[in-house]
């Protein structure tokens, strides 16, 4: 897994622990200012640092780490939350969220209580430690296998690592999403990760622009291979009612490309989504979905599995 030499991502967000890593900080992302003295004080940011690891094999198992930050007048708010989904069930295991003053690289990942970083050359992160509330969970990276760069200029790394839970050690695949976005601009859009189990990976992105337009995009991996589609329509040709928002939510998802060299069809499984604040009768929603279904790339069938970050509705940050 280490027979490659990475470099840190030229959009990553950097992360940051005591004694840890390196000063040279990358850049956060193209379109957003390495200064926060460089824009208007009122301007709203939102940035997102994901990391998602899927097993390769049995048992089934994905862990989710979502960590966000978003800038306002005055300060900076965070939400730091982590996710295990194993056999189906979904077991919120860590939570946080804090308020900060006016920060001059607000998107740096900050370690906090339970939650600690270990970080290499260049500012790449090696280690997620997790040790609180009888969980103890250590998520291993290794060099990217490949790197993506989203519409909105974020990246999107695909590694190869391990997840030691407890004493169990389980190898597996890992998303590692950093972007960001101007608030007056566009928002935080869905992401959807699937992988084979073994030799196969394909990530699609979701950003949404000032006007609501999606325009969805997508990569594969494959055996040292890689394939990009500028454009892949997503459609949900079966919803479900999700009650607390009193919105719906997809329950079959259709994927295509213009080309025919990507077909699919991914039903949802179970679902870890949260309900937020909203001004009308139809709430925002922000989480989760297990998927899982069969594609078809360049006439070969493959069955997948993963899962798709859905924030329906949501203006990061508020």
């Amino acid at each position: 897994m280490r027979d490659s030499l990475g470099r840190a991502l030229a959009c990553a967000f950097l992360l940051t622990l005591p004694g840890c890593g390196s000063d040279d900080a990358p850049s956060p992302g193209d379109g957003l200012p390495t200064d926060s003295a460089s824009a208007s004080p009122q301007a709203r940011r939102a940035f997102e640092r994901s990391l998602v690891f899927v097993s390769t094999g049995s048992p089934r198992i994905v862990v989710s780490w979502l960590l966000e930050s978003a800038t306002r007048p005055g300060g900076v708010d965070r939400i730091h939350r982590g996710f295990l989904l194993r056999d189906g069930e979904w077991e919120p295991f860590y939570r946080s969220a804090w308020s900060t003053g006016p920060q001059r690289e607000p998107w740096r990942v900050v370690p906090e209580g339970p939650f600690r970083i270990l970080v290499g050359d260049a500012g790449r992160l090696d280690r997620v430690v997790f040790d609180g509330g009888g969980r103890q969970l250590q998520l291993t990276l290794d060099e990217p296998v490949a790197e993506w760069t989203g519409s909105q200029g974020g990246s999107f790394s695909l590694l190869e690592g391990d997840l030691t839970l407890g004493e169990r050690r389980v190898p597996g695949w890992i998303l590692d999403v950093s972007q960001g976005v101007r608030l007056e601009e566009g928002t935080l859009g869905d992401w959807l990760f699937l992988t084979t189990g073994d030799d196969l990976a394909v990530v699609v992105e979701a950003p949404v622009d000032g006007d609501g337009e999606v325009r969805y995009q997508g990569w594969a991996h494959r055996a040292g291979d890689e394939a990009r589609w500028p454009l892949v329509d997503v459609a949900w040709e079966e919803t479900q009612a999700y009650e607390p928002a009193r919105r719906d939510i997809p329950a079959v998802l259709l994927l295509s490309t213009p080309d025919g060299s990507l077909t699919g069809r991914l039903s949802v499984g179970s679902l870890q989504l949260e309900t937020r604040e909203g001004s009308g009768p139809v709430l925002p929603v922000d989480g989760l979905l297990e998927v899982e279904g069969r594609l078809e790339l360049d006439g070969s069938g493959v069955d997948v599995r993963g899962l798709l970050r859905h924030r329906g509705g949501q203006v990061p940050g508020e």
